[in-house]
């Protein structure tokens, strides 16, 4: 009996929304262009699976969730703005750019001290000024990270122009408040489906 209960090439979506998570990503390559500079701070999550953010370290952690081995994991994080390269340059004709435009929120030190090296580097400097691509192996305590810089190219004029008519405000994500103004920006062309769902400035 034929299975018409899902597409036969649908794959569950790496990315929900306009936020990006590495974590969910499966093993592969993801291309990124970061489009602003980076807002850094602390978390750590609750019982009830949410978020606590601070931009100074955390002196207390009410209601904090406790790892397999009773501690409480609490994590530097950056998150800035990005262009999902990907998507962007899979899209339909009557998707939004904005839809494009996401929050990545990076943990994983191994990605922030690739992306502080490209910064310190003299031949790359400013990572806005290129794509980067996201490399993962392995799932779980296994999982590795590795980043690649492109060779530095203009930002797409469309994106630019989307990007400047957003109004995005990371700080929000401190106060567990979304960082889009209004109602985020989906994708809207048929086909798509709307999900539920110390770094110095560059």
């Amino acid at each position: 009996m034929k299975n018409e209960f899902l597409p036969s090439d649908y794959s569950v979506p790496a990315s929900g929304g306009n936020y990006l998570t590495l974590s969910k990503l499966p093993e592969g390559d993801k291309n990124i262009r970061i489009l602003s500079s980076a807002v850094i701070g602390y978390e750590y999550w609750t019982t009830e699976n949410k978020p606590v953010r601070s931009a100074t370290p955390f002196t207390e952690t009410p209601g904090a969730k406790l790892n397999d081995k009773g501690k409480i994991d609490i994590k530097h994080f950056w998150a800035f703005v990005v262009l999902d390269v990907d998507e962007f340059s899979a899209k339909k004709k009557d998707d939004k750019t904005e839809s494009f435009i996401k929050i990545l929120e990076v943990t994983q030190k191994s990605i922030q001290n690739a992306i502080m090296s490209f910064v310190n580097n003299s031949k790359w400097g400013n990572p806005t000024g290129y794509d980067l691509t996201i490399n993962k192996t392995g799932a779980k305590l296994l999982t590795r990270y590795t980043v690649v810089p492109s060779p530095h190219s203009d930002l797409d004029k469309e994106v630019e122009k989307a990007y400047k008519g957003m109004t995005i405000k990371l700080e929000n994500l401190f106060d567990d408040e979304s960082p889009f103004e209004g109602e985020a920006p989906v994708k809207t062309g048929e086909g798509n489906e709307v999900l539920p769902e110390e770094i110095p400035k560059f």
